[in-house]
């Protein structure tokens, strides 16, 4: 590469940097709520009970501000926080039961015998969890507070993707309500925290379940206007449970298989694999042969399969430690994953790419990073990718190809490759940096 080739190459390195810093503070890159103004006559407020003199600001923030406006409220259950908590978390076998405590007006737990409610028969099995506290505003005639969220239970895993619900109990006596905040999201680990990918979703998750439960009187949904965050709209599930519940268990009877009549051709498809096994292994050898006789080797492969493997690794490794220790704290599951995504990726770029030449370095560093970043969405079951998220994925893979394609000095190039190595580390680190920076 020419002298004035390397500076253009520089140039259009630095000038999408720029970019970035300049336009960074204006993209999506953050959860996005309503501005609002900072005081209390300034914000608008709902009645999530007509004969409860509580009222809610029906969004979350980040602090004990209303300018930190981050996802709104978008379902109400009208109880209190431990019961909606109970009703979820318990398991399909009743297990735990709740009765109606007619001197207490209350639901209570308590054992099979006295238990009139066999709850969450649906399958689906949330369970205590972590988050960024997240606080809501509640006002009554005679007082306000601002108030964390009494429970944080997902369903899913932690690094992986999950519904995350947060509780909030307001009202009070035989008025009390459950304000919940539900989402979906994944981990990001170029990023490290959840990205948001939708509400409405997440909403509908809980509704559903639920209705699984047959504790509910009614449900429906009501106006509350407090749309415009991601996919949200606006309309607000309220539930209304029973007092009084007499169903029992909701079993699911297992279907007979639809995969049982292929067992009738399972010998006719065995023969016919065995008839063309000998013709695959014969292309098999000649493919083989002719990649021997070209310029690719066992390090293009080894740089491409390193690069796209590592993120699968990682995320399926972490969700695994993350089960097998549910007890431990997600930033020591996380940090051990974590080391060996950020520092194993150049690794394996300069480990492979310096027996390379340029153009293969980069090329195959891009493309097997580029397969792994589209591997590890497709195995969270992903269609859509964070603005910012997909700025940093871009920047990082070219980051990683200039890794890639340093190394050692071919005698047939002009440019000793070290420069490229250094340039790909600055923007890797960079750009890893990036997102903690608050970009």
């Amino acid at each position: 590469m020419e002298g004035s080739d390397r500076s253009r190459s520089v140039l259009l390195v630095l000038a999408i940097l720029l970019a970035l810093s300049v336009f960074g503070p204006v993209s999506p890159l953050v959860e996005r709520g309503p501005t609002e103004k900072k005081t209390v006559s300034d914000v608008g407020f709902v009645e999530p009970d007509e004969d409860s003199s509580a009222r809610l600001w029906p969004y979350t923030s980040r602090g004990h501000s209303f300018s930190q406006a981050t996802l709104p409220i978008n379902a109400i259950v009208h109880t209190d926080a431990t019961t909606v908590y109970q009703l979820l978390t318990s398991t399909p076998s009743g297990e735990t039961r709740l009765y109606w405590n007619k001197t207490a007006q209350t639901w209570e737990s308590g054992s099979a015998g006295q238990g009139n409610v066999s709850i969450n028969g649906t399958g689906v099995y949330w369970s205590e969890s972590t988050g960024s506290e997240r606080y809501t505003f509640v006002m009554t005639n005679t007082s306000s507070r601002w108030a964390d969220a009494t429970y944080q239970i997902h369903d899913g895993t932690y690094f992986g993707s999950r519904y995350h619900l947060r509780l909030y109990e307001g009202g009070s006596g035989t008025e009390e309500w459950t304000a919940i905040q539900a989402h979906h999201e994944h981990w990001d680990w170029f990023r490290l925290k959840h990205n948001v990918g939708s509400l409405s979703r997440a909403q509908h998750h809980l509704e559903r379940d639920f209705l699984g439960t047959g504790v509910v009187r009614e449900m429906r949904r009501e106006r509350w206007g407090n749309g415009g965050a991601i996919d949200a709209d606006g309309w607000v599930t309220v539930i209304e449970p029973r007092r009084r519940i007499a169903f029992g268990p909701q079993y699911r009877h297992d279907r007979p298989s639809a995969l049982a009549p292929l067992l009738f051709f399972l010998p006719a498809l065995a023969l016919g694999a065995a008839g063309s096994l000998s013709n695959l292994t014969a292309d098999a050898r000649a493919t083989i042969h002719r990649v021997r006789e070209s310029r690719f080797s066992r390090y293009h492969a080894a740089l491409f399969l390193s690069t796209l493997s590592l993120p699968l690794v990682v995320r399926t490794g972490a969700i695994a430690a993350e089960r097998a220790y549910p007890a431990a704290q997600p930033q020591v599951v996380g940090a051990p994953f974590y080391v060996l995504l950020v520092a194993g990726l150049p690794a394996a770029a300069v480990a492979f790419g310096r027996h390379l030449r340029t153009t293969d370095g980069f090329t195959l560093a891009v493309a097997g990073f580029g397969t792994g970043i589209m591997a590890d969405y497709a195995y969270l079951g992903l269609s859509v990718i964070p603005y910012g998220a997909l700025i940093q994925r871009l920047v990082l893979l070219l980051g990683l190809g200039l890794i890639g394609a340093g190394g050692t000095r071919w005698a047939a190039e002009r440019t000793t490759r070290y420069r490229y190595w250094t340039l790909g580390s600055v923007i890797w680190v960079t750009m890893l940096l990036w997102p903690l920076l608050g970009r």
